[in-house]
């Protein structure tokens, strides 16, 4: 019975994981002088979209727009000019409208990481920034085909990777404080979560997240690792 039960909450968080990819996805093609509305952060007058008219964009979709300061914004505006290349588009917004949109927890995570990065090169910051924060945006298109090159450009996006490790590292520090089992896991889950909600919660990431949960919640209530249920 319990099998069955477990059986049957994997089933719904499939179909509701799939449900969402269908129905918040931008499928749309853009064109120049089209009107749309854009999320994401302006860092230089450029930053990566993270929603278009409210949807998370199927592809790497970046903007570049003038005179708007580094924050989280979002812009309703005028596409200018369309630019694509291996890495993604690039589109050049003219904005009617801007909003503040400001994210303070991944705002408090770039504070940090330019503090510990002061001394070294930007290059280390947007690093730093690619590998934990999912902003692989800011790496230049020379060192992204350096890691193409070696089959590791996976490492400067967020992906099941990226959240295995976090998941090791915060069940390594719950261990050394020796608390009970499932209020350890239960703490994983919300750490993650705490995490997850800070980088964004983009399809990539949502699918890593939901590898990770599922293990966190078969920890919880003791289910013995079956390589055809994890496959599943």
């Amino acid at each position: 019975m319990k099998r069955f039960q477990v059986g049957i909450l994997f089933f719904i968080i499939a179909l509701l994981f799939f449900f969402r990819l269908n129905s918040e996805i931008f499928k749309n093609s853009i064109e120049v002088g089209d009107i749309v509305k854009i999320y994401g952060r302006v860092e230089g007058g450029k930053g990566k979209i993270l929603k278009i008219d409210d949807k998370f964009p199927k592809e790497r979709l970046y903007f570049i727009v003038d005179k708007v300061d580094d924050s989280f914004v979002e812009i309703i505006g005028e596409i200018q000019k369309i630019k694509h290349n291996n890495w993604g588009s690039y589109y050049k917004v003219i904005p009617n409208e801007v909003f503040e949109k400001e994210n303070h927890l991944k705002s408090y995570f770039i504070r940090k990481i330019k503090d510990i990065t002061k001394d070294y090169s930007i290059e280390l910051e947007d690093f730093y920034r690619a590998t934990i924060l999912g902003e692989g945006e800011l790496i230049q298109n020379d060192l992204k085909e350096v890691f193409k090159y070696t089959g590791t450009s996976h490492i400067l996006v967020i992906s099941g990777l990226h959240i295995g490790i976090v998941i090791g590292g915060i069940i390594f520090v719950l261990n050394r404080m020796k608390i009970e089992k499932t209020m350890r896991f239960t703490l994983a889950f919300v750490i993650l979560t705490i995490y997850i909600a800070t980088i964004g919660l983009t399809p990539s990431i949502l699918r890593a997240y939901i590898m990770g949960g599922i293990y966190i919640l078969g920890n919880i209530i003791y289910e013995k690792v079956d390589s055809k249920k994890s496959l599943i």
